[in-house]
Protein backbone atom coordinates (compact mmCIF):
# COMPACT_ATOMS: atom_id res chain seq x y z
CA UNK A 1 0.00 0.00 0.00
CA UNK A 2 1.22 3.49 -0.55
CA UNK A 3 1.02 3.69 3.20
CA UNK A 4 4.14 1.60 3.58
CA UNK A 5 5.91 2.71 0.37
CA UNK A 6 8.64 4.77 2.05
CA UNK A 7 8.82 2.42 4.93
CA UNK A 8 11.70 -0.38 4.90
CA UNK A 9 11.31 -4.00 4.80
CA UNK A 10 14.15 -5.50 4.33
CA UNK A 11 17.89 -4.89 5.81
CA UNK A 12 20.65 -7.06 5.28
CA UNK A 13 23.71 -7.32 8.10
CA UNK A 14 26.97 -7.65 7.82
CA UNK A 15 29.08 -9.59 10.32
CA UNK A 16 29.46 -6.98 12.81
CA UNK A 17 25.46 -6.89 13.06
CA UNK A 18 25.31 -3.34 10.87
CA UNK A 19 23.10 -2.95 7.80
CA UNK A 20 24.83 -3.03 4.70
CA UNK A 21 22.00 -3.17 2.19
CA UNK A 22 18.27 -2.20 2.86
CA UNK A 23 14.80 -1.75 0.55
CA UNK A 24 12.14 -0.09 1.27
CA UNK A 25 8.67 -1.48 0.35
CA UNK A 26 8.90 0.86 -2.95
CA UNK A 27 12.52 -0.09 -3.88
CA UNK A 28 11.18 -4.03 -3.71
CA UNK A 29 8.23 -2.91 -5.51
CA UNK A 30 10.51 -1.14 -8.59
CA UNK A 31 13.37 -3.67 -8.57
CA UNK A 32 10.68 -6.59 -8.94
CA UNK A 33 9.30 -4.77 -11.65
CA UNK A 34 12.62 -4.35 -13.11
CA UNK A 35 13.74 -8.13 -12.83
CA UNK A 36 10.27 -9.27 -14.45
CA UNK A 37 10.47 -6.87 -17.36
CA UNK A 38 14.03 -8.48 -18.12
CA UNK A 39 12.90 -11.98 -18.11
CA UNK A 40 10.23 -10.67 -20.60
CA UNK A 41 12.41 -8.98 -22.91
CA UNK A 42 14.88 -12.46 -22.33
CA UNK A 43 12.24 -13.90 -23.68
CA UNK A 44 11.42 -16.20 -20.33
CA UNK A 45 8.03 -16.79 -20.71
CA UNK A 46 5.46 -17.65 -18.29
CA UNK A 47 5.35 -21.03 -16.91
CA UNK A 48 8.86 -21.56 -17.66
CA UNK A 49 11.23 -23.02 -14.44
CA UNK A 50 13.63 -20.62 -13.47
CA UNK A 51 16.50 -21.83 -10.74
CA UNK A 52 17.79 -18.98 -8.11
CA UNK A 53 21.33 -19.24 -7.22
CA UNK A 54 21.97 -16.44 -4.50
CA UNK A 55 24.50 -15.99 -1.74
CA UNK A 56 22.73 -14.66 0.73
CA UNK A 57 22.03 -11.30 -0.49
CA UNK A 58 18.67 -9.46 -0.86
CA UNK A 59 18.97 -10.08 -4.31
CA UNK A 60 17.38 -13.25 -4.02
CA UNK A 61 14.31 -12.27 -2.87
CA UNK A 62 14.22 -9.41 -5.48
CA UNK A 63 14.72 -11.87 -7.85
CA UNK A 64 11.89 -14.11 -6.67
CA UNK A 65 9.37 -11.49 -6.23
CA UNK A 66 10.44 -10.50 -9.94
CA UNK A 67 9.52 -14.15 -11.23
CA UNK A 68 6.18 -14.12 -9.66
CA UNK A 69 5.21 -10.61 -11.21
CA UNK A 70 6.53 -12.32 -14.66
CA UNK A 71 4.20 -15.37 -14.21
CA UNK A 72 7.70 -17.55 -14.32
CA UNK A 73 7.90 -20.56 -12.31
CA UNK A 74 10.74 -20.01 -9.61
CA UNK A 75 12.55 -23.01 -8.09
CA UNK A 76 14.70 -21.60 -5.47
CA UNK A 77 18.71 -24.13 -4.67
CA UNK A 78 20.75 -24.32 -2.43
CA UNK A 79 24.13 -22.39 -4.70
CA UNK A 80 26.50 -24.89 -5.50
CA UNK A 81 30.14 -24.00 -4.65
CA UNK A 82 32.96 -26.14 -6.22
CA UNK A 83 35.42 -25.69 -3.65
CA UNK A 84 33.11 -28.15 -1.43
CA UNK A 85 32.36 -30.60 -4.23
CA UNK A 86 29.53 -33.05 -1.80
CA UNK A 87 26.06 -33.88 -2.26
CA UNK A 88 24.88 -30.17 -2.77
CA UNK A 89 26.01 -30.45 -6.34
CA UNK A 90 24.19 -33.32 -6.91
CA UNK A 91 21.26 -32.54 -5.73
CA UNK A 92 21.52 -28.94 -7.81
CA UNK A 93 21.67 -31.26 -11.08
CA UNK A 94 18.78 -33.91 -10.31
CA UNK A 95 16.50 -30.36 -8.78
CA UNK A 96 17.23 -28.95 -12.48
CA UNK A 97 16.57 -32.18 -14.43
CA UNK A 98 13.46 -32.39 -12.45
CA UNK A 99 12.14 -28.76 -12.78
CA UNK A 100 13.12 -29.17 -16.55
CA UNK A 101 14.62 -25.15 -16.18
CA UNK A 102 16.89 -23.75 -18.96
CA UNK A 103 17.58 -20.62 -16.91
CA UNK A 104 19.35 -19.64 -13.87
CA UNK A 105 18.97 -16.66 -11.88
CA UNK A 106 22.13 -15.16 -9.98
CA UNK A 107 24.36 -12.40 -8.60
CA UNK A 108 27.95 -10.56 -9.55
CA UNK A 109 28.56 -11.96 -6.29
CA UNK A 110 28.16 -15.53 -6.86
CA UNK A 111 31.02 -15.24 -9.30
CA UNK A 112 29.11 -17.96 -11.40
CA UNK A 113 30.98 -17.94 -14.49
CA UNK A 114 34.30 -18.94 -12.70
CA UNK A 115 32.99 -21.30 -10.58
CA UNK A 116 31.08 -22.82 -13.18
CA UNK A 117 33.77 -24.20 -14.86
CA UNK A 118 34.78 -26.19 -12.30
CA UNK A 119 31.66 -27.41 -11.18
CA UNK A 120 30.93 -28.28 -14.64
CA UNK A 121 34.37 -29.92 -15.65
CA UNK A 122 34.50 -31.77 -12.09
CA UNK A 123 30.67 -33.28 -12.61
CA UNK A 124 31.05 -34.50 -16.10
CA UNK A 125 34.02 -36.17 -15.67
CA UNK A 126 33.99 -37.25 -11.90
CA UNK A 127 30.28 -38.68 -11.69
CA UNK A 128 28.29 -41.59 -13.40
CA UNK A 129 25.01 -40.77 -12.65
CA UNK A 130 25.48 -36.81 -12.78
CA UNK A 131 25.47 -34.57 -15.70
CA UNK A 132 25.63 -30.57 -15.13
CA UNK A 133 22.87 -28.83 -16.75
CA UNK A 134 23.00 -26.75 -19.66
CA UNK A 135 21.57 -23.50 -18.77
CA UNK A 136 21.45 -19.70 -19.27
CA UNK A 137 22.90 -17.54 -16.70
CA UNK A 138 21.39 -14.13 -16.17
CA UNK A 139 23.01 -11.68 -13.37
CA UNK A 140 20.59 -9.51 -11.92
CA UNK A 141 21.69 -7.41 -9.37
CA UNK A 142 22.64 -5.08 -12.26
CA UNK A 143 18.76 -5.15 -13.60
CA UNK A 144 17.92 -1.26 -13.51
CA UNK A 145 14.13 -0.70 -11.52
CA UNK A 146 11.47 -0.89 -13.35
CA UNK A 147 8.11 0.66 -11.39
CA UNK A 148 6.57 1.16 -14.89
CA UNK A 149 6.16 -2.19 -15.91
CA UNK A 150 2.71 -3.90 -15.40
CA UNK A 151 1.89 -7.55 -14.63
CA UNK A 152 -1.51 -9.60 -14.91
CA UNK A 153 -2.08 -10.58 -11.68
CA UNK A 154 -2.30 -14.58 -11.48
CA UNK A 155 -5.18 -16.57 -10.40
CA UNK A 156 -4.90 -18.82 -7.11
CA UNK A 157 -4.10 -21.82 -9.38
CA UNK A 158 -1.35 -20.87 -11.02
CA UNK A 159 1.78 -22.25 -10.16
CA UNK A 160 3.98 -20.01 -8.24
CA UNK A 161 7.06 -21.70 -7.81
CA UNK A 162 8.46 -25.09 -7.21
CA UNK A 163 9.40 -26.24 -3.68
CA UNK A 164 11.88 -29.21 -3.05
CA UNK A 165 12.23 -31.49 -0.52
CA UNK A 166 15.67 -31.66 1.45
CA UNK A 167 16.58 -34.57 0.32
CA UNK A 168 18.04 -36.00 3.12
CA UNK A 169 16.30 -39.04 3.53
CA UNK A 170 15.61 -39.62 -0.55
CA UNK A 171 15.91 -37.73 -3.89
CA UNK A 172 14.45 -33.78 -3.14
CA UNK A 173 11.21 -33.93 -4.82
CA UNK A 174 9.27 -30.91 -5.97
CA UNK A 175 6.16 -29.67 -4.36
CA UNK A 176 4.04 -27.39 -6.88
CA UNK A 177 2.78 -24.77 -4.35
CA UNK A 178 -0.02 -22.33 -5.75
CA UNK A 179 -0.50 -18.91 -5.40
CA UNK A 180 -3.51 -20.12 -3.51
CA UNK A 181 -1.08 -22.43 -1.38
CA UNK A 182 1.00 -19.16 -0.52
CA UNK A 183 -1.79 -16.81 0.09
CA UNK A 184 -3.62 -19.02 2.51
CA UNK A 185 -0.01 -20.01 3.79
CA UNK A 186 0.78 -16.71 4.97
CA UNK A 187 -2.93 -15.84 6.25
CA UNK A 188 -2.03 -18.41 8.63
CA UNK A 189 1.01 -17.39 10.04
CA UNK A 190 -0.05 -13.60 9.94
CA UNK A 191 -2.88 -15.28 12.70
CA UNK A 192 -1.36 -17.87 14.46
CA UNK A 193 1.38 -15.21 15.11
CA UNK A 194 0.01 -12.09 15.70
CA UNK A 195 2.00 -10.34 13.15
CA UNK A 196 1.45 -6.57 11.87
CA UNK A 197 2.91 -3.66 10.67
CA UNK A 198 4.68 -3.32 14.28
CA UNK A 199 6.29 -7.17 13.52
CA UNK A 200 10.05 -6.92 13.52
CA UNK A 201 11.67 -10.22 12.59
CA UNK A 202 15.60 -11.49 12.82
CA UNK A 203 16.66 -14.02 10.92
CA UNK A 204 19.68 -16.26 9.87
CA UNK A 205 17.36 -18.66 7.71
CA UNK A 206 18.89 -20.11 4.48
CA UNK A 207 16.50 -18.28 1.97
CA UNK A 208 16.04 -20.97 -0.24
CA UNK A 209 14.72 -23.24 2.37
CA UNK A 210 10.56 -23.05 3.05
CA UNK A 211 10.83 -21.52 6.68
CA UNK A 212 13.43 -18.82 5.78
CA UNK A 213 11.80 -18.13 2.62
CA UNK A 214 8.04 -17.98 3.29
CA UNK A 215 8.14 -17.71 7.01
CA UNK A 216 11.20 -14.83 7.41
CA UNK A 217 10.83 -13.08 3.97
CA UNK A 218 7.57 -13.37 2.65
CA UNK A 219 5.74 -13.42 5.88
CA UNK A 220 7.25 -9.69 6.93
CA UNK A 221 5.71 -8.25 3.26
CA UNK A 222 2.41 -10.06 4.13
CA UNK A 223 1.99 -8.30 7.35
CA UNK A 224 3.89 -5.16 6.61
CA UNK A 225 6.80 -5.39 9.14
CA UNK A 226 10.36 -5.34 8.58
CA UNK A 227 13.00 -7.77 8.38
CA UNK A 228 16.76 -7.95 9.74
CA UNK A 229 18.63 -10.72 8.22
CA UNK A 230 22.34 -12.32 8.82
CA UNK A 231 24.15 -14.69 6.06
CA UNK A 232 23.78 -18.75 7.98
CA UNK A 233 27.36 -18.51 7.91
CA UNK A 234 27.52 -15.20 10.20
CA UNK A 235 25.34 -17.16 12.65
CA UNK A 236 27.75 -20.51 12.52
CA UNK A 237 30.95 -18.39 13.15
CA UNK A 238 29.07 -16.29 15.91
CA UNK A 239 26.08 -17.23 17.24
CA UNK A 240 25.94 -14.32 19.92
CA UNK A 241 24.86 -11.95 16.30
CA UNK A 242 21.88 -13.10 16.39
CA UNK A 243 20.99 -12.21 20.20
CA UNK A 244 22.91 -8.73 19.28
CA UNK A 245 20.64 -7.79 16.58
CA UNK A 246 17.23 -9.20 18.24
CA UNK A 247 18.73 -6.63 20.91
CA UNK A 248 19.82 -4.07 18.61
CA UNK A 249 16.54 -3.29 15.78
CA UNK A 250 14.22 -4.48 19.06
CA UNK A 251 12.85 -8.19 17.28
CA UNK A 252 10.00 -8.97 17.95
CA UNK A 253 9.48 -13.02 15.57
CA UNK A 254 12.50 -14.99 15.39
CA UNK A 255 12.39 -18.63 13.30
CA UNK A 256 14.93 -21.32 14.02
CA UNK A 257 15.50 -24.89 13.99
CA UNK A 258 16.19 -26.69 17.26
CA UNK A 259 19.49 -27.09 17.90
CA UNK A 260 19.96 -22.92 17.43
CA UNK A 261 18.12 -22.79 20.92
CA UNK A 262 21.03 -24.88 22.37
CA UNK A 263 23.98 -23.41 20.89
CA UNK A 264 23.20 -19.45 21.29
CA UNK A 265 22.97 -20.45 24.59
CA UNK A 266 26.24 -22.24 24.88
CA UNK A 267 28.64 -19.56 22.89
CA UNK A 268 26.93 -16.18 23.91
CA UNK A 269 29.15 -13.58 24.86
CA UNK A 270 27.98 -10.21 25.72
CA UNK A 271 30.54 -8.08 23.90
CA UNK A 272 30.92 -4.82 26.33
CA UNK A 273 33.49 -3.15 23.78
CA UNK A 274 30.34 -2.99 20.99
CA UNK A 275 28.45 -0.73 23.14
CA UNK A 276 25.24 -2.65 23.01
CA UNK A 277 23.09 -3.12 26.06
CA UNK A 278 20.90 -6.35 25.36
CA UNK A 279 17.55 -6.07 25.35
CA UNK A 280 15.52 -8.66 24.61
CA UNK A 281 12.00 -7.57 26.35
CA UNK A 282 10.73 -6.63 22.61
CA UNK A 283 10.18 -10.46 21.43
CA UNK A 284 7.03 -11.76 21.75
CA UNK A 285 7.09 -15.04 19.45
CA UNK A 286 10.50 -17.44 18.34
CA UNK A 287 9.56 -20.61 16.13
CA UNK A 288 10.81 -23.88 16.88
CA UNK A 289 10.61 -25.58 13.99
CA UNK A 290 12.06 -27.98 11.32
CA UNK A 291 13.50 -30.41 13.74
CA UNK A 292 12.81 -32.30 16.36
CA UNK A 293 12.48 -30.23 19.21
CA UNK A 294 14.50 -30.58 22.60
CA UNK A 295 12.96 -29.13 25.90
CA UNK A 296 16.75 -28.64 26.65
CA UNK A 297 17.59 -26.27 24.43
CA UNK A 298 15.03 -24.29 24.98
CA UNK A 299 15.48 -24.06 28.56
CA UNK A 300 18.46 -23.18 28.80
CA UNK A 301 18.08 -20.19 25.74
CA UNK A 302 15.47 -19.22 28.68
CA UNK A 303 17.64 -19.27 31.86
CA UNK A 304 20.86 -17.47 29.94
CA UNK A 305 18.56 -14.54 28.33
CA UNK A 306 16.55 -14.22 31.06
CA UNK A 307 18.77 -11.58 32.84
CA UNK A 308 18.48 -9.78 29.37
CA UNK A 309 14.79 -9.74 29.34
CA UNK A 310 13.71 -12.35 27.83
CA UNK A 311 10.14 -13.42 28.76
CA UNK A 312 9.19 -17.04 29.15
CA UNK A 313 6.98 -18.65 27.14
CA UNK A 314 7.91 -16.89 23.95
CA UNK A 315 9.23 -20.09 22.58
CA UNK A 316 6.53 -22.22 20.49
CA UNK A 317 7.41 -25.47 19.29
CA UNK A 318 6.40 -25.42 15.68
CA UNK A 319 5.18 -28.05 13.27
CA UNK A 320 5.26 -27.54 9.32
CA UNK A 321 6.57 -29.59 6.13
CA UNK A 322 7.16 -28.39 1.83
CA UNK A 323 4.00 -30.44 0.94
CA UNK A 324 2.24 -27.94 3.28
CA UNK A 325 3.47 -24.89 1.69
CA UNK A 326 5.32 -24.84 5.01
CA UNK A 327 3.56 -23.94 8.39
CA UNK A 328 0.57 -26.28 10.04
CA UNK A 329 0.30 -25.28 13.71
CA UNK A 330 2.34 -23.69 16.54
CA UNK A 331 1.36 -22.50 19.68
CA UNK A 332 1.43 -25.01 21.88
CA UNK A 333 2.65 -25.09 25.83
CA UNK A 334 1.99 -28.43 26.89
CA UNK A 335 4.89 -30.97 27.41
CA UNK A 336 4.24 -34.52 28.50
CA UNK A 337 6.60 -37.59 29.65
CA UNK A 338 5.79 -40.32 28.49
CA UNK A 339 7.40 -44.29 28.31
CA UNK A 340 10.26 -44.35 25.65
CA UNK A 341 9.75 -48.19 24.83
CA UNK A 342 5.69 -47.99 24.65
CA UNK A 343 6.24 -45.06 21.81
CA UNK A 344 9.06 -46.91 19.76
CA UNK A 345 7.54 -50.45 20.03
CA UNK A 346 3.71 -50.24 20.54
CA UNK A 347 3.13 -46.54 19.73
CA UNK A 348 1.16 -46.01 22.47
CA UNK A 349 1.59 -42.71 24.75
CA UNK A 350 1.62 -43.89 28.38
CA UNK A 351 2.37 -41.07 30.53
CA UNK A 352 5.04 -41.24 33.57
CA UNK A 353 6.58 -39.46 36.15
CA UNK A 354 9.40 -37.03 34.86
CA UNK A 355 12.05 -38.80 36.98
CA UNK A 356 11.37 -42.22 35.59
CA UNK A 357 13.96 -43.62 33.56
CA UNK A 358 13.57 -44.47 30.02
CA UNK A 359 11.07 -41.68 29.46
CA UNK A 360 10.81 -39.67 26.54
CA UNK A 361 9.58 -35.69 25.85
CA UNK A 362 6.84 -34.80 23.54
CA UNK A 363 6.43 -31.20 23.52
CA UNK A 364 2.61 -30.52 21.81
CA UNK A 365 2.78 -27.53 18.71
CA UNK A 366 -1.31 -26.62 19.64
CA UNK A 367 -4.01 -26.56 16.91
CA UNK A 368 -3.61 -25.46 13.15
CA UNK A 369 -4.67 -22.10 12.22
CA UNK A 370 -7.02 -22.15 9.44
Amino acid sequence: TSSLSSKTAFSFLSDSGDVSSSLTYADIDAKSRGVASFLAKSRVKAGDRVVLVYPPSLDYIVSFLGCLMAGVIAVPVFPPDPADLNKHVDMFCVIVKSCGAKVALTSASYNYATKLAGIRSFVNSASDTVTWPELSWFVTDGVAPNPEFTYTVPSSENIAFLQYTSGSTSEPKGVMISHGNLAHNLQCIIKGLKADESTVVVSWLPQYHDMGLIGSYLGILFCGGSGFYLSPVSFVRKPSLWILAMSRYKATHMQAPNFAYGLTARKFKADAASGDKIDLSSVRHMINAAEPVDTGGMEAFYNKFAEYGLKRGVIFPTYGLAEHTVYVCSNGKQILTVDKAALETERMVVLVDSDATGVATLVGCGVPNE
